[in-house]
């Protein structure tokens, strides 16, 4: 996935933090560390394994102790060395990415393929010349400019 295709956000369901027996066992200081590193992984694609730069990434100022809790939320990586995943965040990005597979496919059928959003339209019977080019919505017609 292209970095600008990146999604900036994934669903954060308060109820179920909140029902979580492993998140309400932690203090506040390992929750939001925890949060933190659920934001990093998320915009990064992981965290790293390593307790002094996972210390780095929330900001320095939190016990060894409550990194080490926290790090037990998440899994090594398989494919990457000496970095963590999510799988709840791998989740979520399956389903964003299955959405706007969708999304687009729907956008497609309808605009045709290869839509990106609003583009010329050339009414029939009109040239192509740029001064009689109407940037419309598509499907919404703007007469052309009268020519001097």
């Amino acid at each position: 996935m292209r970095k600008k295709d990146k999604s900036p956000a994934f669903q954060f369901y308060p109820g179920d933090w909140l029902r979580s027996l492993r998140v309400t066992m932690m203090t506040h200081e390992e929750q939001g560390i925890y949060i933190r590193l659920l934001c990093h992984c998320w915009l990064n694609g992981s965290i790293p394994e390593d307790t002094k730069q996972l210390r780095a990434l929330v900001g320095g100022r939190c016990k060894t102790k409550s990194i080490e809790k926290v790090k037990e939320m998440f899994q090594k990586s398989e494919s990457t060395v000496n970095s963590m995943l999510h799988n709840r965040l791998i989740e979520e990005k399956i389903k964003q990415e299955q959405y706007n597979e969708k999304q687009r496919d729907r956008i497609n059928k309808r605009w045709g393929k290869g839509y990106r959003g609003n583009t010329a339209v050339i009414p029939d019977g009109y040239s192509s010349s740029s001064s009689s080019i109407s940037t419309a919505v598509p499907g919404q017609y703007t007469p052309p400019k009268e020519e001097n």
